[in-house]
């Protein structure tokens, strides 16, 4: 289109011709001679001559026309307003004063003005094709002048005279055959529930004209489309009524487009402008600024207009404060966020306010069409505005639009979260935290996000231990929403498990072999250098914390940083507890990636059949440490490793503990001279590969069981095969308990998993078929808690193999299947669950 270029008299005759025949070329033919000198053969001929015969244009005086010539603003003005019906004789559009009285007709007869939109536009300058544009447009909204003889009977006189036309039509209903209605605009499907896909309602005010609107004001549903944000305000529809369709805008006229006025008066902030209003006068404040408040107020959230009072309220009372507090409505709205606030005023008076809040989520699953988010669910991308490359674990921002409870219906908008990473040097409670000097608000003023899927130390508060750590955090439209400590001061510590002890280091022909374990769980084994500090196999013990660099040779340069043995200071000699509440070891904070290094079987110690292993305590519930049976490390104020003979699994750890479904049997291999039975089991996630030296896995079946580091099991009744514990369906069955607090099993008919709600119900019995072959004889059902960071696991077990991700979804009643299984604490607490695809099975068959 070319918008900034400038108009040449020839493309205006053009566009005049255009826009006065209804938007198509005037049938018209060049004359042999031409009316000017110098148009024959332009591709603008004929438009030139049909404008010139019409009187809409003129030439230079001198035989030409000009046409490439540039158009000022008022000469435009000028064509515009005869091809309106000004004649340029009558209305003295020619001769010295020409453009003074353009400019006063421009402005002063036509309503809307020709210059409308343009107040920074010079008229006296060449114009471009845009302003050109706009003023043909102006001009069309424009009742169009007639020319009216009157005889007078007395005399026998011919008068004349020029006025609106009889009809008061526009030339854009005389040309097109179109209206302009001015309404209020409503809403999309998604929110007014009654329209179509590709309607959206709006409300007129009145009637109008008959020959513009022909129809009663009220609400109308029409076949257009504009963006939500626009909800509330006035509008222009601009439209054309269909032939042998009822007279009036309707969903079966011809929408030309729909256009915001500008006439709505519109206040766009955030929740967090809205300030303290106490005192007893009927005002929201916001910013700076104090808004009369109408004596009814309708407050929608996210565009949610349900009947839920949390999501679309209308405020009659509590819209002013009482002296000492603030009203309902603005204790509602006071929030520290950056979540949009749009106020309409009618009359100077808050009407109407639509807010559109936003949280934040982990993506904990993704295939090719669904994601899975905290705090959402599972959605088809398709279907929801999220961004390119989502992945797994990424914390992303969601905004949740029209229905809260029903998925189904709800729009999503899923963008990655902004992240700011930095050392924290303050804060303030539950308001603010300064990073590497720049003060943050947080989210809400409130315990930040837990961000269940998110993995690592999530702060749900600050504390002064925090001061001088590195974390990133999570913004929520500037505020932040999370915070996950990133500062690793526990990552160099390791457990001694073993000790080779062949000699010391003062043989040149022996050496000196520690093998440790790692605070992430990994199991290595050290060559210890000459300038380590203790340099015999005498001087390490099973149990002792130490740290470790490489000397030039690659051997290790050992430090003991608590010793485990009876002779040698370092043994805690009263009972110890680490206290999940305060993240504490006593009275001591725990740094944020503390390393718990935990011998877990009711051997002692240093016994060959010893199990060690790694957690990371915060992640664990409350432990219990015995007197003269554990150590510490302190270092800069907070624990940093803690060894302890717990003689069991540590209480609450889930992290290596694995259920999938066993997709293959590879057959018989052999690993360090060993024969072992290779298996596949699909986790959810992952194959994971084991090795089974005695005893039988069965394809098809699901198992629960504790990883390894090396994936090699002495026996298969390390693994506990649920589908065998599953005999009844709905009855529980109890695990291992060396699976740790996941000690409950049930197999389920699931009824619904409200992702939101964080509650998962499931049928006790869905008795026998109907005639129809339907299962709806649903007799009891039952509902548990669900953890935030469950599992979900989907497999098919008809095919003995992995599942695809279709979402928790209720059980098919045409085929009565078990379709979940769900594994749960002794509190009922939900901390995995298995779906069942095929529909052709129960999960337990």
């Amino acid at each position: 289109f070319d918008p900034e270029g400038l108009v040449t008299r020839a493309e205006m005759a053009k566009m005049i011709a255009t826009a006065v025949n209804g938007g198509e070329a005037p049938e018209f033919g060049v004359k042999v001679t031409p009316t000017y000198t110098d148009i024959k053969g332009s591709w603008a001929e004929q438009y030139i001559e049909y404008c010139s015969d019409m009187k809409y244009i003129a030439g230079r005086g001198d035989g030409t026309f000009n046409p490439y010539g540039n158009v000022t603003g008022v000469e435009a003005a000028k064509m515009i307003l005869t091809a309106l019906g000004y004649d340029a004789e009558a209305y003295q559009l020619v001769g010295a004063d020409w453009a003074i009285n353009t400019t006063f007709f421009a402005t002063r007869n036509c309503k809307p003005s020709l210059y409308e939109n343009l107040n920074k536009v010079n008229m006296n300058a060449a114009i471009t094709r845009d302003t050109a544009a706009q003023m043909i447009w102006n001009g069309m909204q424009n009742v169009y002048v007639e020319y009216t003889p009157t005889l007078q009977v007395t005399g026998g006189s011919l008068s004349h005279g020029y006025g609106p036309n009889s009809n008061n039509y526009t030339l854009l209903e005389q040309a097109y055959d179109a209206h302009i209605t001015v309404a209020t605009f409503d809403g999309n499907k998604n929110v007014v529930t009654s329209l179509k896909d590709d309607q959206i309602q709006v409300t007129t005010t009145s009637s109008g004209d008959p020959a513009a609107v022909a129809g009663t004001a009220g609400a109308k549903a029409i076949t257009a489309d504009l963006d939500i944000s626009h909800i509330g305000e006035t509008v222009k529809v601009i439209w054309k009524n269909e032939k042998n369709t009822p007279a009036g805008l309707d969903a079966k006229d011809k929408v030309y487009g729909v256009y915001p006025t500008g006439e709505t008066e519109v206040v766009l902030a955030t929740l967090g402008d809205v300030k303290n209003q106490k005192t007893t006068d009927q005002k929201l404040a916001v910013g700076d600024d104090k808004y009369d408040l109408d004596d009814s107020v309708k407050v929608t959230w996210n565009y949610d207009t349900t009947t839920s009072e949390t999501r679309s309220k209308t405020y009659t009372t509590g819209l002013a404060g009482d002296g000492s507090n603030n009203g309902q409505l603005t204790t509602d709205l006071k929030q520290a966020t950056g979540d949009s606030l749009k106020l309409l005023l009618n009359d100077g008076k808050i009407t109407a306010i639509y807010v559109v809040e936003s949280k934040l989520g982990v993506v904990t699953a993704k295939n090719s069409e669904k994601v899975t988010i905290t705090g959402v669910g599972t959605i088809k991308m398709a279907d929801h505005d999220v961004y390119a490359d989502i992945a797994k674990n990424d914390v992303v921002v969601y905004t949740r639009l029209y229905d809260k409870s029903d998925l189904e219906k709800a729009f999503v908008i899923v963008e990655k979260a902004e992240k700011i990473s930095g050392e924290i040097k303050g804060y303030k409670g539950n308001e603010n935290v300064n990073v590497d000097g720049t003060a943050y608000d947080l989210y809400k003023g409130q315990a930040l996000a837990s961000l269940s899927g998110l993995t690592g130390s999530v702060n749900a508060a600050f504390a002064s231990t925090d001061i001088g750590e590195d974390f990133d955090f999570y913004m929520v439209n500037g505020y932040v929403g999370a915070a996950k400590q990133t500062s690793e001061s526990a990552s160099n510590y390791s457990l001694v498990i073993d000790i080779k002890a062949n000699g010391s280091t003062s043989s040149a022909f022996t050496n000196l072999q520690l093998q440790v374990l790692a605070a992430d769980g990994t199991k290595s084994i050290i060559t210890v250098s000459d300038d380590s500090a203790v340099k015999a196999d005498t001087g390490y013990h099973k149990g002792d914390i130490v740290t470790y660099t490489t000397d030039k040779n690659g051997d290790a340069v050992v430090k003991v940083e608590v010793p485990y043995d009876t002779a040698v200071p370092g043994k805690e000699t009263a009972a110890g507890t680490y206290t999940k509440a305060n993240k504490s070891v006593g009275t001591t904070v725990t740094a944020a990636d503390c390393v718990l290094f935990a011998e877990t079987t009711t051997n002692a110690v240093g016994h060959a059949s010893a199990k060690y292993n790694a957690y990371k305590i915060r992640d664990l519930d409350n432990q219990t440490f015995t007197a003269n049976a554990w150590t510490q490390v302190v270092d800069d104020g907070k624990v940093v490793a803690v060894f302890a003979d717990l003689t069991a699994k540590a209480t609450g750890a889930t992290e290596d503990v694995v259920f999938g479904i066993v997709t293959d049997d590879a057959g018989t291999t052999k690993i360090d001279g060993t024969a072992y039975t290779t298996y596949t089991i699909w986790d959810g996630t992952e194959d994971v590969t084991v090795n089974v030296q005695t005893g039988t896995l069965t394809e098809g079946k699901l198992y629960g069981f504790v990883r390894t580091s090396d994936g090699t099991y002495s026996n298969a009744n390390a693994f506990v095969c649920l589908t065998d514990e599953a005999t009844a369906i709905g009855t529980p069955f109890t695990l291992s308990t060396q699976l740790g607090d996941v000690v409950t099993g049930n197999a389920v008919y699931v009824k619904e998993y409200v992702v939101e709600d964080k509650l998962f119900t499931y049928y006790t019995n869905v008795g026998s078929p109907n005639a129809d072959g339907i299962y709806d004889t649903l007799t009891g059902q039952a509902t548990n808690p669900v953890d935030d960071d469950v599992e979900i696991i989907y497999v098919n077990v008809d095919k003995d193999s992995k599942g695809d991700d279709i979402g928790v979804n209720g059980f098919n009643t045409m085929s009565g299947k078990a379709n979940a299984m769900i594994l749960y604490k002794t509190d009922g607490t939900i901390l995995t669950i298995i779906v069942e695809t095929s529909d052709k099975a129960d999960i337990n068959g």
